[in-house]
Order: structure tokens, then sequence, then C-alpha cells
């Protein structure tokens, strides 16, 4: 599968919204270098493989950024689903 894929990434807060996004490098991206560090706009939908955000950009998740728990992109999901709510 092609596309814009970020690795290395986590959820952040973005404290003046009270809404999420992913922090991470990226690769595929039409207007970011490959390996550069991004904030992405603020997320709709989170899977265990994809983010869509609010801007309509479909991210394909690599690996996550290493977390003292919960490592994987199935809690991730299940973590923006608990935040969202």
């Amino acid at each position: 599968m092609s596309g814009i894929r970020i690795e290395n990434w986590e959820i952040i807060t973005l404290p003046w919204e009270k809404k999420h996004s992913l922090h991470g490098q990226v690769y595929g991206h039409p207007r970011v270098p490959d390996g550069n560090s991004v904030t992405t706009s603020i997320l709709r939908d989170l899977r265990e493989d994809t983010a869509v955000t609010n801007s309509g950009t479909v991210y394909l998740l690599g690996k996550r950024k290493e977390q003292p728990f919960n490592t994987d992109a199935a809690t991730a999901t299940k973590e923006f689903q608990c935040l969202s709510m």
C-alpha cells in the first residue's frame, strides 16, 4: 500500500483546542521531505493501520514511538476513542 506513511508517531493533545493530532516522521508526503518531523492536523479517525485528519489526509501508521506501555496501534486506537469522548 502506498501513500503518506508516519513513523515513530505518538498521539499528542493540542491543549488550546482539546483535540488530538499525531506527531512523527513522514515519508511519501507531497510537500514534506522524507524523514522530517510533522504534527498532523486534528485527527478525525484512528484505526490500527491508518489515521485520517480533519483536512482529509490519510496516514499509514508505521511503528509507534517507543512508550513504556501500550505501544501497539490497536491500543492507540482505543486511547484515541477514549480521549475523544
